[in-house]
């Protein structure tokens, strides 16, 4: 086990890294089993996304369906009504440090209206079912006529990119 590394607000870091495991003292009564929630399952990197997404929902008032994981910032693209607004936020997702906002293209909004399954969970779905995937992008777009979430993921050095049904939310 290494010591843990001690950064200061200056430092930024470039990819997220894995939380440190620790173990606990024997105990002579095993502890009950929690129950898995999405979030605890989750990395922290991929956690933040998450928070971002709700930072952001709560500032607009809009419906995230962009998500980018670009120079150590979060960018997410929101629709409220006819705008589209564009949420730049801190690595952890809890800061906004910009935001924009323009009128909001159509086809935009029609897909959003046709997805019953949130960016959230959509996400959620995909990064829990590999735990060591890294998210990188999360994208609302349209497949052979069906509404689908595109979430990027990095495992390792490999880029993958996965569709969830925006509909039924289930893997394709």
């Amino acid at each position: 086990m290494t010591a843990p590394v001690e950064t200061t607000p200056a430092e930024t870091t470039t990819a997220p890294t894995a939380p440190e495991i620790t173990s606990a003292p024997p105990t002579s009564e095993a502890p009950p089993e929690p129950s898995p929630s999405p979030s605890s399952a989750l990395s922290e990197h991929n956690a933040s996304a998450l928070t971002a997404i709700e930072t952001a929902q709560a500032a607009t008032e809009g419906i995230a369906f962009n998500l980018d994981w670009s120079r150590n910032r979060w960018e997410i693209e929101l629709i409220a009504g006819s705008r589209i607004h564009e949420v730049y936020l801190s690595a952890d997702g809890t800061s906004i440090t910009k935001q924009e906002s323009e009128r909001a293209e159509a086809e935009d909004r029609r897909l959003l209206e046709g997805a019953k399954v949130t960016m959230a969970d959509a996400i959620t779905t995909v990064v829990t079912a590999t735990p060591d995937a890294v998210l990188v992008e999360a994208d609302l777009d349209s497949r052979r006529g069906d509404v689908v979430w595109e979430i990027d993921t990095t495992v390792g050095n490999n880029r993958e990119r996965t569709l969830v049904d925006a509909v039924t939310g289930s893997v394709i």
